[in-house]
């Protein structure tokens, strides 16, 4: 009895705790990691740091909080409601973590894995757990933003690899972000935290638009002479974009301007989304300054497009 006590004591204290902080704001992979630990209670983790996170370490912290959700499920409810609220910001403090790696060269090839522990994790829980459809909207609301919001930021070096296998891999990370989105949506982006559905449809053809931009220009940089258009790989990729974002007053037929599109799509949702107070562009140029010789040609036409678009 005393030992359930202290735990429900640990667990309020920590919730109390995190909900004072807003997660968003932290641009500290420390302080992140520290909340991490926190909420794991340092269950099985050994010295986990910013020099020791890695791919399993990851899985690890989500197979423990899966297994204390399944427990407590059993034996509290009312602790289990506790924890299922901390596994949702343990969710969002790996999702600042992907942001926060982003911006870091060494680090941001641990964004795929922390992705996929995520989509892991939701399919365990679903294994493990009779969860309700509410709990099951938010777990889907917060692991479909993860994949719409940050699966476009990983480098995929493709020096020397087959253009079909690229563009197949390509393919693949733009079915991850509409799956994202389209989970997300069916959760109606959790009305409750006031999550604008226009908005989150312009962060989705934003970063959408942006991982096609990168694979375009990677190989113009790796591949000058290669004429791809008729490509059945890229023709897949192309019509995937169209029909997964729905874009109006189109023409189909012109595949060869479908670079010209997304550059254009680009631009106009990063100006409606920095009018929202959402920053994009510089966020974008950064990530792009990572390889700048990759990139270069796209850094200068996005910031003269943006210029050009300013000026008038």
């Amino acid at each position: 009895m005393e030992k359930k006590k202290s735990l429900k004591k640990s667990y309020y204290e920590i919730y109390e705790n995190i909900t004072s902080i807003k997660i968003n704001e932290i641009e500290s992979e420390h302080e992140i990691i520290s909340l991490i630990m926190k909420i794991n209670m340092n269950q099985s983790l050994g010295t986990l740091n910013e020099n020791t996170i890695n791919a399993e370490l990851i899985s690890q912290i989500f197979r423990s909080n899966e297994d204390s959700l399944s427990k407590l499920l059993l034996i509290d409810q009312e602790l289990f409601e506790i924890k299922f609220k901390l596994y949702i910001y343990l969710i969002d403090l790996f999702n600042q973590l992907c942001k926060i790696y982003s911006k870091n060269d060494s680090k941001r090839k641990l964004v795929e894995p922390i992705i996929e522990a995520l989509i892991e994790s939701k399919t365990f829980l679903k294994i493990k757990l009779q969860l309700n459809e509410e709990k099951i909207n938010i777990i889907n609301n917060h692991i479909g933003q993860a994949r719409y919001k940050f699966s476009h930021l990983s480098y995929f070096e493709i020096e020397g690899k087959d253009i079909d296998y690229v563009f197949e891999y390509y393919q693949s990370k733009c079915e991850k972000i509409v799956h994202g989105f389209e989970l997300s949506k069916d959760s109606s982006f959790l009305s409750y935290l006031k999550n604008d559905k226009e908005i989150e449809k312009n962060i989705f053809i934003n970063n959408l638009s942006f991982l096609l931009l990168k694979m375009h220009y990677e190989i113009k940089y790796f591949h000058p002479k290669l004429k791809f258009w008729d490509n059945p790989y890229y023709k897949k990729i192309v019509d995937f974009f169209y029909e997964s974002t729905n874009l109006e007053n189109i023409d189909k037929s012109l595949e060869k301007n479908f670079e010209k599109l997304l550059v254009e799509e680009f631009i106009k949702t990063s100006f409606y989304l920095e009018a929202k107070g959402i920053s994009v562009i510089d966020e974008k140029i950064q990530l792009l300054q990572l390889n700048t010789d990759e990139y270069k040609q796209l850094i200068d036409i996005i910031t003269s497009k943006i210029n050009v678009d300013n000026a008038g």
